[in-house]
């Protein structure tokens, strides 16, 4: 008798969570511009890593410092930290090199980040990668930046449901 109420109790459950889904689908949205919390970073560094699950090899970008850098004032984390990932993501598929992953790593703090760099590297080591070195004239980060409005503020775009 037990099973069978539980039984009753996880359909009733499961068909209105399904409901709730289905009415949630149908929220419309829009965009709307709203003032944001980047600021520009003066002196952020930054370095890359790229690695592939099948393959023994890391590639590791040089110390590198971002001159038009941004950051989100709150949380600290750099402006589009994705699009860097993706800019020495096509770098590697330039030079011939698929199915990698590629992450980057920054910091205001020269010392900090050169400290994570001989980590990370030691780690890659010690655990049997081989560890190549790309070099500034291979391949240079491009800040990604957001655009200020009139007043000076920086603007992103979310979106809001729409009431109907």
């Amino acid at each position: 008798m037990k099973k069978i109420i539980f039984l009753l109790i996880a359909l009733m459950t499961f068909t209105l969570s399904f409901a709730q889904k289905k009415e949630a689908k149908k929220k419309k949205t829009k965009k709307i511009e709203v003032v944001s919390d980047i600021v520009d970073a003066h002196g952020m560094y930054v370095y890359g890593v790229a690695f592939s699950p099948v393959d023994s090899v890391v590639y590791m970008t040089d110390e590198q410092e971002l001159k038009d850098a941004q950051i989100h004032l709150h949380s600290k984390f750099i402006v589009a930290r994705n699009e860097l990932s993706n800019q020495l993501r096509n770098q590697m598929l330039l030079e011939g090199e698929k199915n990698f992953s590629c992450c980057v790593v920054y910091s205001k703090d020269l010392k900090k980040l050169d400290k994570k760099y001989l980590k990370q590297a030691a780690y890659y080591k010690k655990h049997g990668y081989t560890v190549n070195h790309i070099s500034q004239d291979r391949f240079l980060f491009k800040a990604v930046r957001t655009e200020y409005n009139e007043g000076g503020y920086a603007t992103e775009e979310i979106e809001v449901p729409v009431e109907e």
